[in-house]
């Protein structure tokens, strides 16, 4: 598809879908010409976070659940991180079952694909789901300092 069915499909200005383009933040993108753009048919949205200089883990494992709630395609890059940051976000959302691996077995040379579990879903569809995400990060680190378990949980709660 061209960015103009993309800008359309993603409810998006042609610009941006053009500027995602030039970024290459689309997986996939084939250049054909002078600005002119093959986009794949099942090619996903990138989901851009805000930028910041004060970004915690709990704000990429934050913009992976949302990026993953809406279906966007997210990766480090995009993130602003390493790809061992991002690896580590993406574990700590595995450990904490808000996540799974989608089958490798389904596409055997396709990248690592997620998605998100019940809870994960759960957590998205309450009225404040970034707080409820805070809450559920604190409640999960207050139950491993009573079994007396120091985890990596504290270091992703988000700064008050």
């Amino acid at each position: 598809m061209d960015t103009r069915t993309a800008a359309k499909k993603w409810n998006l200005s042609v610009g941006t879908v053009r500027k995602y383009c030039l970024k290459e933040y689309i997986p996939g993108l084939e250049k054909t010409g002078a600005g002119q753009y093959v986009i794949p048919e099942d090619a996903r949205q990138p989901n851009l976070p805000a930028k910041g200089k004060n970004r915690t883990a709990f704000d990429n494992m934050w913009d992976l659940l949302k990026a993953l709630y809406m279906d966007h395609y997210i990766s480090a890059e995009l993130l602003h991180i390493s790809i061992g940051r991002f690896s580590d976000s993406l574990s700590a959302l595995r450990d904490k079952k808000l996540i799974a691996l989608r089958n490798p077995g389904d596409a055997p040379n396709a990248p690592e694909s997620y998605y998100l579990t019940f809870e994960g879903a759960a957590l998205m569809k309450e009225k404040e789901p970034r707080k409820a995400f805070g809450r559920l990060l604190e409640k999960l680190a207050v139950a491993a300092v009573e079994k007396g378990v120091e985890t990596a949980v504290k270091a992703t709660l988000p700064s008050r």
